[in-house]
């Protein structure tokens, strides 16, 4: 004998129609929350890369200076505020400001790290300059694309000696990948300190200043996280006199600062 019929009552359409806008709201708000958040990881991560890049760069730096070869019978540092677009010429440090954007010291550095057929012993010269130049395309069919970048310039020994009798340094800035030692760097300040009378830092040049070389010199880079670099487009835009980019350039820009004390 047949049991009695149980009528189950379905969903209507109307309410799978709702129970749909529902959840895909709730999709839509769980896709949004995530991509806002690996945005915010991302642009972390490449302030990371960029702060880690640019303090490499000035451990560098400060590695190269503590190692400057000193003397009194030659010109061994020289700095300099600015200079033509495809050469830098600086003069001794004697008939300069009392900060610069381009740096030459003589430093002592072991033959492996020189150009082999350029090494005759371990005096070297070595230039930082900011310049403006073209990045390596990785892709000819992209459009080419400059940017601001940090270069260290490595004279070997023979040609370091060629500097020692000249009052001045003249080096290309022609693109140069193996020279950048950090991208989207729109600034090199540096600042070199003497002790006056007192034995306190002056920026005052001694007038024995050969003899009496600097004891301390700062060194700060200002450079644009990578993320931030790829909306500047020409170099206005990279040295902030574009109007409508002035608070961009202001919000994104970040500074890195350091002192090295020299050896005596």
């Amino acid at each position: 004998m047949k049991g009695p019929l149980v009528h189950r009552r379905g969903f209507t359409l109307i309410e799978l129609l709702v129970s749909i806008a529902v959840l895909s709201m709730l999709a839509i708000s769980l896709f949004n929350i995530l991509n806002s958040t690996s945005s915010i990881w991302a642009r972390s991560e490449q302030q990371s890369d960029a702060q880690r890049e640019v303090r490499a760069a000035m451990d560098l730096m400060a590695s190269d200076l503590r190692g400057m070869v000193r003397s009194s019978d030659f010109d061994y540092f020289f700095y300099k505020a600015d200079g033509p677009a495809d050469r830098v010429t600086i003069q001794n440090y004697r008939a300069a400001a009392s900060a610069g954007g381009t740096l030459f010291f003589f430093s002592m550095r072991s033959r492996g790290s020189q150009d082999p057929a350029r090494t005759t012993g371990e005096l070297c010269g070595i230039g930082y300059y900011v310049s403006y130049t073209q990045d390596p395309q990785m892709d000819p069919r992209l459009p080419a694309r400059s940017s601001y970048k940090l270069y260290r310039k490595l004279f070997s020994s023979a040609d370091a000696a060629t500097t020692l009798t000249s009052g001045s340094v003249s080096f290309s800035t022609a693109v140069n990948p193996d020279d950048i030692v950090a991208s989207n760097v729109v600034n090199l300040a540096i600042t070199p300190y003497w002790l006056d009378a007192s034995g306190n830092l002056d920026r005052t040049v001694p007038a024995d200043s050969l003899r009496n070389g600097p004891v301390a010199i700062d060194i700060e880079m200002t450079a644009f996280p990578a993320t931030a670099a790829q909306a500047l487009n020409s170099q206005s835009a990279w040295e902030g006199s574009e109007p409508r980019l002035q608070n961009y350039y202001q919000r994104n820009l970040q500074k890195f600062s350091t002192r090295v004390f020299l050896k005596r």
